[in-house]
């Protein structure tokens, strides 16, 4: 698995990954052009070229962050791509000067796990 930072190219598997989500519920929708205009705040985990996860930092001024849309594939979950985009987005965090990093989700188990 390599964490890498999104692309042009990756927008539309992006929309889509983050949509599945959505239509169970579990993230809030994007639009495809939302994603086009927000690629920079993207991490993805891709395992042999293939889009397995996805996670943004949204930025709120000062020292706050959300971890958001944060979504891996069923087939490759607790494989670890969660947790790697989370501790990049972390280490971003610092590299910014931004203490602090929440996220709002109904995935509460998880985020505990990784702090």
């Amino acid at each position: 698995m390599i964490l890498e930072k999104a692309k042009a190219a990756d927008a539309e598997k992006i929309y889509l990954l983050i949509n599945k989500y959505a239509q169970e519920g579990l993230l809030l929708p994007k639009t495809l052009t939302f994603i086009y205009e927000n690629l920079r705040q993207y991490t993805l985990a891709k395992e042999n070229g293939r889009l397995i996860g996805v996670g943004g930092l949204r930025l709120f001024g000062g020292d706050l962050a959300e971890i958001c849309s944060l979504a891996v594939e069923e087939d490759t979950r607790r494989h670890g791509a969660g947790r790697a985009i989370v501790a990049a987005w972390e280490a971003e965090a610092r590299l910014l000067v931004i203490s602090r990093v929440f996220a709002l989700t109904y995935q509460t188990a998880f985020f505990s796990k990784v702090g």
